[in-house]
């Protein structure tokens, strides 16, 4: 089985779109993904999420020619909401919660495998008048299986 990036990239959207869309309609319909434009944050003024695929690193899984490679990277979630706006630090702090129990260390998304999701707050403090809490998770998938 030849994996791609794109698989990758489906399968991330699709698990966390279907969390979104059962538990956190409003923020759903204000997730930027992958590819998409970013999110107008003059128009918009109730919380938001970009998500992030990242790769980092690559290495052979096996020896010879034909042995898959490993990629490594990490999904990354920045969830916004208004400064001062205390309904959408709540909103934020419970998708954080349900995300980091989604992505961490699991296999649910095979052939993703993820480790476990870590929580970042930015250093610069609110940007914009925005308030930002992160999370990655470190994840990694094989290129093919014979």
């Amino acid at each position: 089985m030849i994996v791609t990036r794109e698989d990758i990239r489906v399968k991330v959207v699709s698990t966390i779109n279907a969390v979104l869309q059962a538990e956190f309609p409003d923020i759903a319909s204000r997730t930027r993904w992958p590819g998409f434009p970013r999110i107008d944050v003059t128009e918009n003024k109730k919380p938001y999420m970009n998500v992030a695929i990242v790769y980092l690193d690559a290495e052979k899984a096996g020896i010879g020619k034909e042995a898959p490679t490993r990629n490594m990277g990490m999904i990354q979630l920045e969830c916004c909401y208004k400064e001062g706006d205390r309904e959408g630090l709540l909103t934020v702090n419970a998708l954080i919660d349900r995300m980091q129990k989604l992505l961490g260390a699991t296999d649910d998304m095979f052939p993703l495998r993820t480790y476990e999701a870590r929580n970042v707050s930015p250093r610069n403090g609110p940007q914009e008048g925005w308030q930002e809490e992160g999370l990655v998770t470190p994840f990694w998938f094989d290129s093919s299986k014979s």
